[in-house]
């Protein structure tokens, strides 16, 4: 007994809660649960209540109106993956590598680990800033996630050759592919996408194990073909790699052909992508005159909306009446969608001397048609210019953008007067 007392105050003394937590997990102590894990259906035992406190899916199945009683299976998870949740859960720790992230993804969405979710976004997000972006699009649309779409498309979108010239990019998803041919912003050739595009058809085709012929390549690319402008694909490729494949009808061929000597095509899109690089920034100027003064700690907001997709890429933020010190120059500019979710923030820095305004740019933020964003200043700490008889609405390019009062301001911001004397977007 004594030297069993002594084993036990050698692991309870002087740890942390995780680590005797831990040391229980491992060693099997008053565990009161057992979960088949994997294909070879490892058991691997825990304790209820530790699962229940960190998870609303092991709460409702351990707590609900039919509680598990059994043994737990759990075929669709491996070993490994397992065991790092069942780390996080008991230490609030998690090892989280680009091999196992997609893993662990699944994982937390499971079991509604938000955190874990967050932590898998944040080690995704740099892998959308690289070639391999289309692998972390095909994670953020398979696990919804919104911003990790957007960053990754993004990225896709500026450097186009490249991320479908990715080993990854020809085992895409049909949805992923989808939702790279809707951009009106690929920065390649046409024949670049259709030479993507066809590559990626053939993968999908040995995939499903199908005889390539006709009828099951129009069977298998659907919709997506209308995706492709053909009309701008070049002719040489286009007569002598895409016509004899099957994928097009004899009438979409005859179509495309009577597109290159000046003919309209209605049935395939004929409008040039233009990456967002390459197209001209606009400028709203809220305010017809500006005055000094404004003198409004808290939040400057307001709401905009636009009648068509555009991108927001800066704004203009009126500046000090006078110099002021370093200390009190910085404040936090965000961009909040329709839910009141953060999808922009930036901490920015007043001039130290007097200045009307200043423009701060930023990466385009895709502001969806229709849809009601809130633009905020939040602790600008001095007196600034303001702006007074303010405009409600700008057009630009087909698009036009109203400004609308925001209930999440606290200063006298509005849409007469006040911050903003300025936004910057692309159409």
């Amino acid at each position: 007994m004594a030297v069993q007392n002594k084993d036990l105050s050698e692991w309870m003394e002087n740890k942390t809660l995780p680590e005797c937590m831990m040391y229980m997990l491992k060693n099997e102590i008053i565990c009161d649960v057992t979960f088949l894990v994997g294909e070879n259906c490892k058991p691997i035992k825990a304790h209820r209540y530790m699962l229940c406190s960190r998870s609303p899916v092991f709460h409702t199945m351990f707590q609900g109106s039919m509680p598990e009683t059994n043994n737990i299976n759990v075929p669709d998870i491996d070993e490994n993956t397992f065991d790092l949740v069942l780390k996080y859960i008991y230490s609030d720790e998690i090892e989280i590598t680009n091999e196992n992230v997609r893993d662990i993804l699944y994982a937390a969405d499971k079991y509604m680990l938000s955190r874990v979710k967050q932590k898998c976004s944040d080690l995704l997000k740099k892998t959308a800033r690289s070639s391999d972006a289309v692998v972390a699009l095909s994670t953020a649309s398979q696990f919804h996630l919104g911003v990790l779409q957007r960053e990754s498309l993004q990225f896709i979108e500026s450097n186009t050759k490249a991320c479908l010239a990715s080993v990854h990019a020809s085992n895409l998803s049909k949805e992923c592919v989808e939702i790279i041919l809707q951009s009106d912003y690929l920065s390649c050739t046409e024949t670049d996408i259709c030479k993507f595009f066809l590559t990626w058809t053939d993968k999908f085709i040995e995939a499903a194990n199908v005889e390539r012929n006709p009828e099951n390549l129009r069977s298998v690319v659907g919709n997506l073909l209308y995706l492709i402008r053909f009309p701008l694909v070049d002719k040489t490729y286009f007569s002598q790699f895409v016509s004899h494949t099957g994928i097009l009808t004899l009438p979409e061929i005859v179509n495309v052909f009577r597109s290159h000597y000046g003919e309209k095509s209605d049935v395939f899109v004929e409008k040039t992508r233009v990456p967002l690089a390459k197209r001209v920034t606009h400028t709203f100027t809220r305010h017809a005159s500006r005055r000094s003064g404004w003198n409004a700690r808290g939040v400057d907001a307001l709401d905009v909306e636009s009648d068509k997709d555009i991108w927001a890429n800066g704004v203009v933020v009126f500046g000090p009446t006078g110099e002021i010190s370093s200390n009190y120059r910085s404040f936090e500019f965000e961009i909040l969608n329709e839910k009141n979710i953060c999808i922009y923030s930036s901490i920015l820095n007043l001039p130290t001397e007097a200045t009307v305004s200043k423009k701060y740019t930023f990466g385009p933020v895709l502001i969806k048609a229709n849809t009601s964003y809130t633009l905020l200043l939040k602790d600008i700490k001095v007196k600034t210019y303001y702006g007074v008889d303010c405009k409600t609405s700008f057009t630009a390019n087909g698009a036009t953008v109203t400004v609308k009062n925001s209930t999440m301001c606290t200063t006298g911001t509005n849409t007469e007067q006040g911050q903003f004397a300025g936004f910057l977007f692309i159409s």
